[in-house]
């Protein structure tokens, strides 16, 4: 956005003030003179106003490939900030499918706890084999060793949570939740223009406008460079310095400069600027899903 600002900058005109104060000693020997030497104070305050006649579009499509630049971190930003949404959300929903497992599981534990101790009397009393014990007891250390699998995924998935959200692991804690997240629903047809407001089409459509407007700014390399100046102010050798016998102005110069001669490096920019245009809106298309063709009369360039 600051560069944005900068380059904006170039639409309006260039004020500087200007002040100084000096004593100069004129030689008698020179050219034109009185013949004697003359000892002189000389005061000056005063200003420049410069502005460039932007007549062929150069700072105006400067200014607009800046905005578009900026437009297009701006998404970038918005995506970096959605994938860690993202992130987080994935990251909660498993929290609470973990703890509607754990609450299963726990039950589960005790039911088999249950009918293992029952079996084990069974085996006492000479019903039940030894077999049916072992048999028990390794569904029993099976179920017991997953509820402790669980635990730990609780915990890891709790400090990826703190992390993600700028919190410390060791202090951060959800309480537990009873019944598991439920989605949102969604109908099972959504419009293909919802694609347009992902931040990554997004800033892939405002490069292509950038590199759009850039190959203005390259255009207007080829015409020549008009300038407008315009100074004022008072000088004077002795006080008062500001009055109307002490003042001076100039309107110019009127500049114009064309470059002639370059070695030819305004023409490659120039043809550089419409691949990066075209390598932009093939990316749109291919996010869109939509042809070149119908993404043409859709967007600048």
């Amino acid at each position: 956005m600051a560069n944005a600002r900068a380059a904006g900058a170039a639409q309006y005109p260039t004020l500087d003030a200007q002040g100084s104060a000096s004593r100069e000693r004129l030689s008698a020997g020179r050219p034109i003179g009185p013949g004697y030497p003359v000892t002189a104070n000389q005061f000056m305050l005063g200003g420049a106003l410069s502005y460039e006649l932007d007549l062929w579009g150069r700072v105006r499509n400067t200014v607009r490939a800046a905005q578009a630049d900026a437009d297009a971190e701006a998404a970038n930003l918005r995506s970096a900030r959605l994938s860690l949404q993202a992130a987080v959300a994935d990251a909660y929903i498993r929290l609470r499918g973990i703890e509607a497992e754990q609450v299963l599981l726990e039950r589960t534990v005790s039911a088999y706890d249950r009918a293992h101790q029952l079996i084990v009397t069974r085996h006492d009393g000479g019903i039940a084999s030894g077999v049916d014990v072992s048999r028990s007891q390794t569904q029993l250390s099976i179920a017991a060793a997953r509820a402790e699998a669980l635990k730990a995924e609780h915990a890891e998935l709790e400090h990826q949570i703190a992390v993600l959200v700028g919190e410390m692991p060791s202090t951060f804690t959800l309480a537990a939740q009873v019944r598991p997240a439920t989605l949102p629903a969604y109908p099972s047809g959504l419009p293909s223009e919802l694609l347009q407001r992902r931040p990554d089409i997004a800033a892939a459509q405002r490069r292509l406008a950038a590199a759009n407007a850039r190959i203005g700014v390259a255009r207007a390399a080829f015409y020549p460079d008009i300038s407008l100046g315009l100074t004022g102010g008072f000088q004077a050798t002795d006080a008062p310095i500001i009055s109307a016998p002490t003042s001076f102005w100039g309107l110019g110069p009127l500049s114009a400069v064309l470059n002639l001669f370059d070695g030819g490096g305004a023409r490659p920019v120039s043809r550089s600027a419409r691949p990066n245009m075209r390598n932009w809106r093939r990316t749109i298309a291919i996010l869109c899903w939509t042809p070149s063709a119908r993404l043409r009369t859709r967007l600048p360039g």
